[in-house]
């Protein structure tokens, strides 16, 4: 699954240069993603990995301390 930065691609939430859009709401939307991701019937919720790019990997390791991944 891939969860794009909030204002970016496809996603809906706030513009990047809104205030709105700042660490923390940008770790829930990712959080969010995660938890969703581990409610589908095709997915190992055990088995699953995560990939933060750039400012990503802070991101990805700050969810990771909220649930648990592989």
């Amino acid at each position: 699954m891939r969860v794009e930065k909030s204002g970016m691609g496809d996603s809906e939430g706030p513009p990047c240069a809104s205030p709105d859009a700042d660490l923390d709401n940008e770790v829930r939307g990712y959080l969010a993603g995660l938890r969703a991701l581990k409610q589908y019937d095709f997915v190992d919720s055990r088995n699953i990995f995560l990939l933060g790019l750039s400012i990503g990997g802070i991101e990805a390791a700050l969810v990771a301390r909220r649930e648990p991944v592989r």
